[in-house]
């Protein structure tokens, strides 16, 4: 799936994801700023017009647009750089954290061990939390019903506004403990 229609899927369903939904209520977007690439057509069509339409369709809500779109403009993007290839890094940190972790945007790879916002990470420390014991990830998910009702309503609602199926990754992908 492309970039818009994942950020299409938070605005629908939140941002937390099917485990955090667990504990906490939807998280909704309510600014998004777009760098380089960024087109008002595709990325409103993306965010609002697309699951606007699925939903009217297949059974007349309209949902509020709760989200501002903002753009940042090519000067303030770009930095001249000659012949070298730069990355791009990300830093994430929370209270309680001894240091910052540093991400490569180029793989999604931390330089030292496991990233703790890896699936994998997060996925043990809800386990942590969890009174319930999984056989894995993916089992995990699929048991968090409100999350995943939320996500076929609208999965459903596109197909029948003629958008088409909805692409998911294999199964295999999310079949760790």
């Amino acid at each position: 799936m492309s970039c818009c229609d994942k950020i299409a899927k938070w605005n629908f369903a939140g941002l937390q994801g099917a485990l955090l939904n667990t504990f906490i209520e939807p998280i909704y977007l309510e600014t998004i700023t777009i760098g380089r690439h960024f087109h008002h057509g595709h990325l409103t069509r993306a965010l609002c017009c697309r699951v606007d339409k699925a939903l009217r369709c297949y059974n007349g809500t309209k949902i509020p647009i709760k989200f501002k779109i903002g753009k940042v403009s090519g000067k303030e993007l770009h930095r001249q750089t000659g012949k070298l290839k730069t990355r791009e890094f990300s830093l994430n940190w929370s209270i309680g954290d001894e240091q910052f972790e540093v991400i490569d945007g180029s793989n999604g790879r931390c330089q030292s061990s496991v990233s703790r916002l890896s699936k994998c990470a997060l996925y043990a420390m809800f386990k942590q939390l969890s009174s319930v014991k999984y056989f894995n990830y993916r089992e995990a998910k699929q048991s968090c019903s409100d999350y995943q009702k939320v996500k076929r309503i609208m999965f459903e609602a596109l197909q029948q506004a003629g958008f088409g199926k909805w692409s998911n990754k294999p199964p295999e992908e999310s079949q760790f403990s």
